[in-house]
């Protein structure tokens, strides 16, 4: 495993050893995020960025867990989020605002589901959203290893802002493919640069773009006369 790198080599050895619960209730989910803390916490510092987003996606994915299936779950409802922060209070950066945005994170990236299942116990031997809903969104995307070792949690945080997914797998191959630093992404989001590129309106096929990672967004006539070529290929 190179220094900031993670590989999804089914031979490395896996990061977390997280303990699962066939029935989970909430003491269990309070051990299982602070278990997961607690060893990401102490791999090398070079690897910071990705661990803390593999970190956020799963206490994200023991939240979602014990909201279907917790055994207690019912005498926690809608105050969940608050009384999980209560209960990790020690631990720095467990806010009420932060495991919404973990609980977001993971819903909306769950997807990222193959590489984090070589990354802890807990899921592979878990379920999670339908193989049909993966397939489709990892046609679509940059390959999970790329935006893992290249983004950093915080440009995942300004990804959930957007509307719609397509617009964020703009966003992530334009962040990837430029390097750009959070407040670039940010910025780029703020000023409507999907809206405002020819790609928005010219019928693009979306498969089609990600899967060239085009270095710079062509003019319409360019860009339909590119569609066709591909289509005849």
């Amino acid at each position: 495993m190179r220094n900031n790198e993670l590989s999804a080599n089914g031979s490395s050895n896996r990061l977390i050893h997280s303990i699962f619960y066939s029935t989970m209730n909430f003491e269990q989910l309070i051990h299982s995020i602070e278990a997961t803390h607690v060893q990401l916490s102490s791999q090398a510092v070079k690897q910071v960025n990705s661990l803390q987003t593999i970190r956020n996606w799963l206490i994200g994915c023991y939240i979602v867990e014990f909201e279907q299936n917790g055994e207690d779950r019912a005498a926690y409802g809608s105050k969940l989020i608050e009384n999980t922060a209560k209960k990790l209070s020690h631990i720095r950066g467990m806010a009420v605002s932060n495991l919404r945005n973990f609980r977001q994170f993971y819903l909306t990236y769950q997807w990222f589901f193959p590489f984090m299942a070589k990354q802890t116990t807990f899921l592979s031997i878990h379920q999670t959203a339908s193989g049909e809903l993966e397939k489709r969104e990892i046609a679509l995307a940059l390959p999970i290893e790329t935006l893992m070792n290249t983004l950093s949690f915080s440009h995942f945080i300004e990804l959930l802002r957007l509307d719609s997914d397509l617009k964020r797998r703009f966003y992530e191959v334009e962040a990837v493919k430029n390097a750009w630093k959070v407040r670039e992404l940010e910025r780029a989001i703020d000023t409507l640069l999907f809206e405002r590129t020819e790609y928005a309106t010219a019928g693009l096929e979306n498969e089609l773009f990600v899967s060239k990672y085009m270095l710079q967004l062509p003019d319409k006539e360019t860009l339909r006369k590119f569609i066709e070529a591909e289509l005849n290929h």
